[in-house]
């Protein structure tokens, strides 16, 4: 970070890694075991890094929109080649290890974060998969219905679904609704508990 202009510079360390990863001064001094991969492999985890993607926030309704640009300008080359569902996954690390201390290690918080995004995470990939450029209001709002689903079946099944057959609906006050569930946790309630 310290090597960019000040301007530049970041408190994202997936940016900051981002840009450690272009730059093969910086990658050989500060990222030595990287450095030993070959060019194709560094390519692939500098092109996952490069999307500015953070799929936590997605999962929470906190990123706008437009935070989705750097998954759909993806090439599909590596959507195909595992370099997405590979940065995905070290999301899954970063949110699963910043709950970690000494008494809750990390493989135990792996699992309830993993159980949590994996179906929307590869509802995600098979998304950008397809043929064609997905639009980010869409993708937004699949990902985040995909949870909504699984909380409210029945609210789904007899309203939601119906309203959501409007392309307007979807677009604009649905996906509101969904960011705001997600923001307060109620998209991710433990259904079977109930």
């Amino acid at each position: 970070n310290q090597t960019l202009k000040p301007m530049q510079r970041t408190d994202d360390h997936d940016r900051v890694l981002a840009n450690a990863l272009r730059d093969p001064e910086l990658l050989e001094e500060l990222l030595p075991s990287v450095c030993r991969l070959g060019p194709e492999r560094i390519q692939r985890i500098a092109d996952g890094f490069a999307t500015n993607f953070q799929l936590p926030q997605l999962g929470q309704g906190e990123i706008p929109v437009i935070s989705l640009a750097g998954l759909i300008d993806l090439p599909k080359a590596r959507v195909m080649d595992g370099t997405l569902r590979t940065y995905l996954y070290h999301s899954i690390f970063d949110i699963a290890g910043a709950a970690c201390n000494e008494k809750f290690i990390w493989p135990l918080a792996i699992l309830p974060v993993y159980s949590g995004f994996q179906s929307s995470m590869l509802d995600l990939v098979d998304r950008l998969s397809d043929s064609g450029k997905p639009d980010s209001r869409s993708l937004y709002f699949d990902f985040l219905n995909c949870n909504f689903k699984k909380a409210y079946p029945d609210f789904e099944e007899n309203t939601f679904k119906g309203l959501c057959d409007c392309r307007l609906f979807r677009d604009e006050t649905g996906l509101v609704m969904l960011r705001i569930l997600a923001l307060t946790r109620n998209t991710y309630k433990n259904t079977g508990a109930l």
